[in-house]
């Protein structure tokens, strides 16, 4: 029989925010696309403006009804998310990205990178927001869209501030190449700044580095994997995802030629005519009107082979400047200087390191903090990353100086019960769950907590109370928590609701398919169950053993022992603990089939496993009588009498009488399978 999976929710409080998805009406265009609507909250914290989507991502532009300040959040796609090796890399090049960001701090030439966090389990990196009143749309792909070429002195000052902004980040990550540099990962500020973003491509020779203690971490994809976008990718970029900056280089002559030209130096309608046109084609001439020097600068950068480019970004930001002074006579702008990071960047920084598992390198920062300025925030940061790296008494100590500084910090009290209860402390962890509820009742993590916590001490009614605290906030895990408790009490009708509402919304998982099956197949909604079954089946639910044997016996139910038979064939291969009872109700299978020799070998198979299994010898009796087989017949009823199968007697006596009729297995059975 397949147990009821329970979720043991005993999750960390992210440092910078969590909460749990609004609820709210979309459309079907919304709900196809995004999983959060314009006015919603995400996480409780970030009202959406609007939305954009791309081919993996979608972007939330979002007023933090916290800090008081606009951003936007990047994460992946809903379908993307799903358990997969491939969503995997997906994932850990998001967390790569995210490292990436995390290590270059302020750049007036980079989009800055506030924090990673994660609300409701989904990693969302938390940006600026780089706006103008009078365009929605900043990108240089949009403005050049809608205005045409820019012109010379705008097109060499984009281009030099996407130097600049490259320079920077290599200089903190070595060996860097962004990989996929083109208008639309150029957003132009009002001030007429332009900035790079979107690191998701980017190469770091084999790892980021980040932090004091430099401690790795793998980007994805791989250095050796072919990505880019066909319109500005090198000619080498197409044979080996290993590249040097000078693809970068070639990325940003495509990109020049494109402000100047007002088209990409390329077109196509498949990846493949790009290809060619990289790899093959010659540059197409620009306008005759343009400055032989800027032409050239431009052909340049776009030469087929690396060895004909310029050899550093350094050495192109130079050649743009000597460029941009030959024509205006006068020096480009110097530089915007670079912010210095306020106490409020260093917290989010190290909060960024905690949410990518560099506990090290968080508690590095927090510590650094510390001794400029000992606030709450950075005691905290300090206690989850103790806590995160196992250093108990430390953590306890952060814990004591955060209650200090403020006394009704809700979620320090919620982690510490988690740090009490790792550490086999349960009366501890139920009074700091109490403390957090007291200082912010809409802690649906807490509810779940003390009421696994109840329910494991047999308060069974303060559990169910708890329970239902935490589902009113949101809470799936105390709705799983609380279907499960209902389903192993045997209340079939009242954990239905839940039931229904897990496996039917999008996070569903196998195991929340398993646990409405049992209850539908309990109500007899046999092909329901069916359904669900196979389904936690093909999502890898385990024991994989345990379900084949249940999803046998809805089969059986069905009529349709064929079935059966393969799935109580899987369940015997796994050899997990419904072994014995898959080989008996195979055996009664067989039987029905008339398959008798099947019937007693699996039979045979459970004595010689269990030797005193006095229903085994029982059913293979009535096997053996049923084939008129009477001595040996005889011979295993006494055995399953002598091991006292009630039975067996009664058995007994109709052989001796000779009125014994083979029976159908559902008679001998108790009418059940």
């Amino acid at each position: 029989m397949a147990r009821a999976a329970r979720a043991s929710n005993w999750a960390r409080w992210p440092p910078v925010v969590a909460g749990l998805k609004a609820a709210g009406n979309r459309d079907a265009h919304s709900r196809t696309q995004f999983r959060f609507a314009p006015g919603e909250l995400i996480g409780g914290r970030y009202r959406v403006q609007r939305t954009d989507v791309g081919g993996i991502g979608e972007v939330y532009f979002c007023f933090d009804e916290t800090a008081k300040a606009p951003l936007v959040l990047k994460t992946l796609r809903g379908r993307f998310l799903q358990p997969s090796v491939r969503n995997d890399r997906l994932r850990a090049r998001l967390q790569g990205e995210a490292a990436i960001w995390a290590s270059v701090g302020n750049h007036p030439n980079v989009v800055r990178c506030f924090y990673l966090t994660q609300i409701d389990g989904v990693p969302f990196l938390c940006l600026e927001w780089v706006a103008d009143p009078d365009r929605e749309n900043v990108s240089l792909q949009y403005l050049i869209a809608k205005q045409g070429p820019l012109g010379v002195r705008r097109a060499l000052e984009v281009a030099m501030d996407v130097c600049r902004g490259l320079i920077h980040v290599a200089g903190k990550q070595p060996d860097f190449v962004h990989r996929d540099i083109k208008a639309e990962n150029v957003l132009i500020a009002q001030s007429g700044t332009a900035k790079v973003t979107d690191f998701g491509f980017a190469q770091v020779g084999g790892g980021v580095r980040i932090g004091a203690a430099g401690s790795p971490v793998l980007v994805a994809p791989a250095p050796d994997q072919v990505v880019g976008t066909p319109t500005t990718m090198a000619p080498e970029q197409w044979i080996a995802g290993s590249v040097d900056s000078r693809a970068d280089i070639y990325a940003i002559g495509c990109v020049l030629f494109r402000m100047l030209a007002g088209s990409g130096p390329f077109k196509g309608k498949e990846r493949k005519d790009f290809r060619a046109a990289h790899r093959h084609a010659p540059v197409p001439t620009l306008d005759s009107g343009l400055p032989e020097s800027v032409i050239r600068l431009v052909h340049r950068c776009m030469a087929k082979s690396p060895d004909d480019r310029f050899q550093t970004m350094g050495d192109l930001l130079e050649a743009i400047e000597t460029v941009y002074e030959e024509q205006f006579q006068m020096r480009p702008l110097p530089p915007a200087p670079c912010d210095r990071p306020t106490v409020s960047d260093r917290v989010n920084r190290a909060n960024t390191y905690y949410n990518l598992g560099h506990f090290h390198d968080a508690q590095s920062e927090f510590d650094a903090l510390l001794e400029t300025d000992p606030m709450a925030a950075a005691h905290y940061g300090r206690a989850l990353t103790c806590q995160a790296r196992g250093l108990h008494a430390e953590a306890l100590a952060a814990y004591t100086c955060v209650f200090e500084q403020q006394p009704n910090h809700a979620a320090a009290y919620y982690n510490r019960g988690n740090l009490h209860l790792a550490m086999g402390n349960r009366r501890a962890a139920i009074g700091d769950y109490t403390s957090a509820l007291g200082a912010n009742p809409l802690l649906p993590e807490a509810w779940n907590n003390r009421g696994l916590l109840r329910l494991e001490a047999g308060r069974r009614e303060e559990a169910l109370s708890d329970f239902g605290c935490a589902v009113a906030g949101g809470s799936r895990e105390a709705r799983s928590n609380r279907a499960v408790m209902l389903l192993e009490e045997g209340l079939l009708a009242e954990a239905g609701a839940d039931l229904e509402q897990l496996a039917s919304d999008e996070r569903a998982t196998p195991a929340d398919f398993v646990n409405r099956a049992r209850s539908r197949h309990a109500f007899g909604q046999l092909r329901g169950a069916l359904d669900d079954y196979t389904v936690a089946l093909a999502g890898g639910a385990t024991p994989i053993g345990e379900l084949h044997y249940a999803r046998a016996r809805v089969y059986l139910d069905l009529g349709r022992p064929q079935s059966a038979i393969e799935d109580l064939s899987v369940a015997i291969r796994q050899r997990d603990g419904g072994m014995l009872a898959a080989y008996r109700r195979r055996a009664q299978t067989w039987y029905d089939l008339g398959a008798t020799e099947s019937a007693i070998a699996d039979y045979a198979e459970v004595i010689s496993r269990a030797p005193e299994d006095a229903d085994a010898y029982y059913g293979l009796a009535l096997v053996l009588g049923g084939a008129d087989r009477f001595a040996e017949a005889v011979s295993c009823l006494n055995e399953a009498a002598r091991r006292g199968h009630q039975g067996a007697g009664r058995a007994l006596e109709s052989f001796r009488r000779k009125d014994w009729v083979p029976p159908t297995w559902l008679q001998t059975q108790g009418g059940t399978r």
